[in-house]
């Protein structure tokens, strides 16, 4: 039986737009290792779709919004895509909008991250 090796790889982008200044820099760092926690998730998305498309590789950026009294992602928006899987996006967007940190970040928050998705060869 062949085995199957995949990956997305999480590419941050950069904060987009902030409302007023705060605690935006903890905020911040607290999604993106909430975020980098959720690779092996992302992994198993991108493996569901490679059993639909073996050939399956492209970006997805997409943008999480945070509300400044809130610690969960308030919208979560595909700004981006080269990927052609509906089901591949909204496995995405299942597993991101569940993504949460301690403390609100104090200001409404938004950070795009560039998610890309890779088939790594067999080892």
């Amino acid at each position: 039986m062949k085995r199957l090796i995949a990956s997305a790889s999480l590419a941050f982008f950069g904060l987009s737009t902030l409302s007023a200044c705060g605690s935006v820099g903890t905020a911040q760092g607290d999604l993106r290792s909430a975020v980098d926690a959720e690779q092996s998730v992302l992994n198993e998305c991108y493996r569901d779709a490679l059993t639909r498309d073996e050939a399956l590789t492209g970006d997805l950026r997409v943008r999480l919004a945070m509300a400044r009294k809130t610690n969960t992602i308030s919208n979560l928006s595909v700004l981006t895509s080269d990927i052609d899987d509906a089901r591949l996006t909204s496995c995405v967007n299942e597993v991101l909008s569940g993504v949460s940190i301690e403390e609100g970040p104090g200001v409404n928050m938004e950070v795009d991250y560039t998610l890309t998705f890779v088939k790594l060869p067999n080892r």
